[in-house]
């Protein structure tokens, strides 16, 4: 998301899952002035009902650890080509 605004992000299916144990979503959020990257499973309780297991990286640490080739900005998937409208001004209510 080229231009996200401040304490907001968004999730999108994963394109390059291959394995079951990969995320169902991901995508990122900015928290405070930090991008952080979010992996999303699709999960159960004991009862069965639905749920989403989350979990944020720093993008500083996501780099570090997978490098930057399938970012959400480069992926056709992206916000900034599924929702145009996404990073225009948002109206406070």
């Amino acid at each position: 998301m080229a231009d996200e605004k401040k304490d907001s992000g968004g999730l999108f299916k994963n394109a390059f899952k291959t394995k079951p144990n990969q995320p169902d979503l991901t995508g990122s959020c900015v928290i405070a002035g930090v991008k952080y990257r979010i992996s999303s499973w699709d999960r159960h309780t004991d009862a069965g009902n639905p749920y989403q297991s989350l979990a944020f990286t720093s993008q500083e640490e996501w780099d570090k650890n997978f490098g930057t080739k399938k970012t959400p900005e480069s992926h056709p998937n992206s916000a900034d080509n599924q929702f145009p409208d996404m990073n225009q001004e948002q109206e406070e209510f």
